[in-house]
């Protein structure tokens, strides 16, 4: 009988150690013969140039990135299934909120998402001093030349903060001469810019560019003229009323009675029932705050002889 026996390694030999070594009671247990073993096929491991087998690597080049004309990390990976938490605006980043932070599969939703993020193969700053993951969105789109996904547990490589997969952010190596994009977008009260500058050279053995971002998203309004779906009062569509008491001027309750008034000056009591609440504390706030970024990035590298390449970023 002919029987392939699979092992998950990391940076050890531990487990194949351990297959290697097993006893002959433990191979009578497990009906599996030591001589019978044709192959090992190794899923993770950490040696260079040998790509793990079995890993589905999801790519987006930079052929794509030009045609959604993505402002943002975000938008380069909307198209991506197995991203799923990777909000559109980085506002209201919390300590504990990994909301802006690319999440695969939805897996952790927490400080630590289990979502490894990398530019370059290298790990990155974290978003602010209280938060625990990274924003990708500190690089210049323009400065992009592809983003790789492994939406596939790689913790056996990289880690237990890559249970969930790896996202890498690879960007230009080099670039010859000036490119300028440009973009705006507008709608019902609200509206985008974005604006990129990439320029670069290289010669015999080297290169060296810059590139730099900028990006405005103005903020959203609960405007229930031109978004009524936005209003709270779902009864119409057959759902719940999320109005309040908390009007303006205040509702009043007089002391003893369960009716309510809806105003000081309201000349009749109504039942203080859900159904009945009137007022709307949403207006005066946003779906969301508008939000603006700067970005740059600069490369340079040089080859020193045929095996060495130094780089600084």
């Amino acid at each position: 009988m002919k029987t392939s026996l699979k092992l998950n390694l990391g940076a050890s030999f531990a487990a194949l150690f351990a297959a290697a070594t097993m006893t002959a009671a433990d191979a009578q247990e497990t009906n599996v013969a030591a001589d019978s073993v044709e192959t090992v096929t190794v899923t993770g491991t950490s040696f260079r140039g040998i790509a793990p087998v079995g890993g589905n690597l999801v790519s987006v080049d930079r052929a794509v990135i030009e045609k959604t004309a993505a402002q943002n990390a975000q938008q380069i990976l909307k198209n991506v299934p197995a991203i799923t938490g990777l909000g559109m605006s980085g506002v209201t980043q919390n300590a504990g909120n990994s909301y802006y932070a690319p999440t695969i599969h939805s897996l952790g939703a927490s400080a630590s998402n289990s979502t490894l993020v990398l530019i370059d193969g290298h790990r990155i700053p974290l978003g602010h001093i209280s938060l625990a993951l990274p924003d990708p969105s500190m690089l210049p789109p323009i400065a992009m030349e592809r983003v790789e996904v492994l939406a596939e547990g790689a913790s056996s490589v990289y880690g237990s903060d890559a249970v969930a997969g790896v996202v890498n952010f690879i960007t230009r190596k080099h670039y010859e001469g000036l490119m300028v994009t440009g973009q705006v977008g507008t709608g019902d009260n609200f509206g985008t810019l974005s604006a990129g500058l990439l320029g670069g050279t290289s010669w015999e053995g080297g290169s060296a560019l810059a590139a730099l971002g900028y990006s405005y998203s103005g903020s959203l309004r609960y405007d229930y003229s031109t978004r009524p779906y936005l209003y709270p009062n779902k009864t119409a569509f057959g759902g719940t009323n999320f109005l309040s008491f908390n009007c303006s001027p205040a509702a009043i309750q007089p002391s003893g009675f369960s009716t309510i008034f809806s105003s000081p000056t309201a000349a009749s009591a109504i039942a203080n029932t859900t159904a009945n609440s009137p007022c709307d504390s949403t207006q005066y706030g946003r779906v969301y705050g508008k939000e603006k970024r700067y970005n740059m990035m600069f490369r340079a590298q040089q080859d020193i002889g045929d095996d060495i390449t130094i780089c600084r970023k």
